[in-house]
């Protein structure tokens, strides 16, 4: 009888072949897994949680003060009129307005406040503000947040 090499008998791929195909899939994924490491999504997670509780405790604080905002979008979508209202003494001083995407980063704005009378402040935007926004009005010591989405013509903001 005359034998035939190994690889020629198809019992030879059944036996051989599986444990071939994991050692190949596992070398492969090592590969991956070294090549492709994802970054820490925080490199400083302390920190921004110290921010977090920085950030909450100024809702906090205005909810105690009783602060509120009506705001209203002329039609041409790029002025913006911003009345506080608050139960107790408040300073006009030091408000900073953030209007954040949710997705973008790079979308992000900080419109300059421009008091018009007392606790009326107006703010001019580009022309191309749509969609979803994160509306923050803070001082360091208060912080009113709300998600809006653009256009609109009146919302107000309470403290929550």
């Amino acid at each position: 009888m005359k034998s035939r090499p190994a690889y020629r008998n198809p019992w030879f791929w059944l036996v051989a072949g599986l444990p071939l195909t994991a050692v190949v899939a596992s070398l492969g994924s090592v590969y991956l897994a070294l090549h492709n490491a994802d970054v820490p999504v925080v490199a400083h997670a302390y920190q921004e949680g110290e921010d977090i509780d920085h950030d909450l405790d100024r809702q906090i604080q205005a909810k105690k003060l009783g602060i509120s905002a009506d705001v209203s979008l002329d039609p041409s979508g790029t002025h913006m009129l911003i009345v506080l209202h608050a139960q107790h003494a408040l300073s006009d001083s030091g408000i900073k307005l953030l209007l954040s995407h949710p997705e973008v980063p790079s979308l992000d704005m900080h419109p300059e406040l421009i008091a018009s009378g007392e606790h009326r402040f107006e703010a001019e935007l580009p022309a191309h503000v749509y969609g979803r926004r994160y509306f923050e009005l803070s001082t360091p010591t208060w912080r009113l947040v709300k998600e809006i989405s653009f256009p609109f013509s009146l919302t107000s903001i309470q403290a929550r």
